[in-house]
């Protein structure tokens, strides 16, 4: 897609797609049950390009939160130095590479 766009990758397609995915709460690490979801950059395009940006913001925020609980663990004492992943999910490269580069492993 971003060769499609004439785009240096990914990430610079979705620059104005945010998503944050505490649709019901948030119960780590922030453990707020009040908290909101939230998806800026809406518009009306409908395209399968579209959709995948929205995708890949998802998948951002799953990193990003990620990252924010691994945080806050080794704030409170723990040392994790590493994620082990299981599941189908592992076969999407993007998002193995999203957890790696944001949470630093």
């Amino acid at each position: 897609m971003a060769e499609k766009h004439n785009a240096p990758g990914i990430p610079y397609l979705g620059r104005h797609h945010f998503f944050y995915g505490d649709l019901w709460g948030n119960r780590s690490p922030i453990a707020d049950p009040n908290m909101k979801g939230s998806m800026i950059g809406l518009d009306s395009d409908k395209s399968t390009d579209n959709m995948a940006l929205w995708y890949y913001a998802t998948m951002e925020f799953i990193a990003m939160q990620t990252r924010q609980i691994i945080e806050q663990m080794n704030t409170a004492g723990h040392e994790i130095s590493s994620i082990f992943m299981s599941g189908s999910q592992c076969q999407n490269p993007v998002l193995m590479n999203l957890l790696a580069t944001t949470c630093s492993m």
